[in-house]
């Protein structure tokens, strides 16, 4: 008897289940509500079966057609020890007292009067195990012949404890033809493995559960996901839910994209730790999203030194670089540095400078500790010296400890021949025919310890947590995906 509730109606229905053929539909209808249906049901069977006993109706927990929920005496005259348990709608397992206190498990198919009787085992609790198990292939071996419910049988029996390739053979072997069947028996590869369960009709996600029951390692398995037709977002998830393998590894092993690890549930630091070009390369000039990209990749697990050099070779505007610097590196001298080192161009150092609220003098100290070359010194100086070509020369000079006719140099090369006036002003300058040390214009150039004695107060406040909202608004600059290609 089945009662089923759609929305503000009901139906019933009356199945035979021991029917040959499958279940048998003896009688359909509807009532106005779940209960009306279930009396219905009940009011049905009592008035077509008279002489069945008035069933009880138990409106708990659904159970499976026909099946019981354990072992029960088998029926019959006398008292035996014997017991029985249907497994499925077409199996039955028994198990039964055999000579010296042995038992003899056995199980029959409906429909066939023959038992299989099994070996004799010790204890009754060993003959259980062994019909349970003798019961679910054969159940198994039944459903398979109904092509509906082919792949399932497959991923039940991929699944199951007492998975084993010869009971995996019967199943699929039969669809197979001979020489494809003889590949199946042997040791194919998991290339193979993939092709012959395709060929046998066996869909991609029951394929990957066959892999895993076989114990095809996670690599090998990611290199022939794509070949048995696993969308890569579901491949990322096969391989993290299966075979435990970390997503940003799984979205490694498969070569994912960005886009698609995001349609896999990765989460922006992952995605960061194996995509980060794909990331920054969508994110436009908005500062505070590069704030977030460098402070996640940062908590990812990349060095600030490989962050750096990923934000100057993709921030699109030099504030959106100095952005990400301060973000992963709060310490001036050790953000310069830095930037000097993976090449920075004089309009990402005075960004960061900036950035950094470093004088004049505290860049010129910091560019000279970093070992700046004496072109992008004198350029970024002049960036922060509001191109004052004077005070420019003076800050090289006492700051970058260069001679004023060598950063007179880089300074026309960067803004072409200068006025005849400003270059008297610079020819006149006391420190023209003097050592660098005579000139001391701006106190706090004189020692990389005045940037390092700046309070922390006036240092950026750096955070590396992130919010909901910080992470959709990281993972929404990707783009949606594409149509899907061959």
């Amino acid at each position: 008897l089945v009662a089923l509730e759609h929305g503000d109606s009901a139906a019933w229905r009356l199945e035979d289940v021991a029917a040959r053929t499958g279940n048998g539909l003896l009688a359909t209808g509807t009532a106005r509500s779940l209960g009306n249906a279930q009396a219905t049901a009940l009011a049905t069977v009592q008035d077509r079966y008279p002489a069945l006993a008035h069933p009880t109706p138990d409106f708990g927990a659904p159970t499976p057609a026909s099946a019981t929920t354990g072992w029960e005496s088998m029926p019959g005259r006398g008292r035996s020890s014997a017991q029985m348990r249907q497994v499925g709608d077409q199996v039955t397992v028994y198990v039964i007292p055999g000579p010296g206190g042995r038992w003899m498990p056995a199980v029959q198919t409906h429909g066939d009067s023959t038992l299989e009787r099994l070996p004799l085992t010790r204890t009754r609790d060993e003959a259980r195990d062994a019909a349970e198990l003798a019961g679910r292939r054969a159940r198994r071996e039944v459903a398979v012949s109904t092509p509906a419910r082919f792949d399932d049988v497959v991923a039940e029996l991929a699944g199951s404890d007492d998975y084993h390739r010869g009971e995996l053979v019967d199943l699929v072997g039969r669809r197979l033809d001979q020489d494809d069947r003889t590949r199946l028996e042997g040791e194919p590869s998991a290339a193979e493995l993939v092709e012959l369960l395709g060929s046998a009709g066996v869909t991609p996600a029951t394929t990957m559960l066959v892999l895993r029951a076989e114990g095809v390692d996670a690599r090998d398995a990611a290199a022939v996901l794509p070949v048995a037709g696993v969308a890569m977002p579901d491949g990322i998830r096969v391989l993290h839910e299966h075979w435990h393998l970390a997503r940003p590894d799984a979205a490694e092993a498969l070569g994912a994209t960005a886009i698609e690890m995001r349609a896999a549930g990765c989460t922006a630091a992952e995605i960061m730790l194996t995509r980060p070009r794909e990331v920054l390369r969508a994110l436009d000039a908005d500062p505070h999203l590069w704030e977030l990209a460098a402070g996640t990749m940062a908590g990812a697990g990349h060095p600030s030194g490989k962050v750096v050099g990923h934000l100057l070779a993709h921030a699109p505007t030099p504030d959106a670089f100095a952005a990400g610097l301060a973000a992963v590196v709060p310490d001036p001298a050790e953000g310069v540095a830095l930037a000097v080192h993976y090449g920075a161009q004089a309009e990402h150092l005075i960004a960061a400078s900036e950035r950094y609220e470093l004088s004049p003098g505290q860049t010129a100290t910091a560019l000279a500790d970093a070992g700046s070359t004496a072109q992008v010194g004198v350029e970024t100086l002049l960036g922060r010296c509001d191109h004052d070509p004077v005070l420019t020369i003076q800050l090289a000079h006492a700051g970058l400890n260069l001679q004023p006719a060598t950063a007179l140099d880089c300074l026309e090369r960067a803004t072409g021949p200068l006025d005849p006036t400003v270059i008297e002003q610079i020819h006149s300058m006391p420190a023209w025919s003097q050592d660098p040390a005579a000139l001391d214009p701006v106190s706090d150039t004189t020692s990389s310890l005045a940037i390092a004695s700046r309070s922390t107060a006036s240092q950026p406040t750096v955070s590396r947590s992130m919010d909901l909202d910080d992470e959709h608004a990281l993972l929404a600059a990707l783009p949606e995906p594409g149509p899907a290609t061959d």
